[in-house]
């Protein structure tokens, strides 16, 4: 099952649009957790966006962990990975 792992307070802006972050992780059948992100649209004005798997960590709570330590140089380049798999 889908879990929402964390949402970030600050958007990330790209041509002026400005997307909320969040992380969803899923766990697989061995146990390990498998992450990736999505950008939403703070003006539901263009379609959400998702990256390919990010990571892959041993359980949810190493997932968490790697999720918490995410940054905006972060974001901005799995923005960019995000727009490029929808094109």
């Amino acid at each position: 099952m889908v879990e929402l792992i964390q949402q970030f307070k600050e958007p990330v802006d790209l041509d002026e649009t400005p997307y909320l972050v969040r992380v969803y992780g899923e766990q697989g059948g061995d146990g390990s957790w498998t992450a990736w992100l999505e950008f939403h649209p703070v003006l539901d004005t263009a379609p959400v966006l998702r990256t390919e798997p990010e990571t892959t960590q041993p359980d949810r709570s190493s997932l968490a962990h790697w999720a918490s330590g995410l940054g905006s140089h972060y974001f901005g380049n799995a923005l960019t990975r995000a727009i490029n798999r929808t094109s």
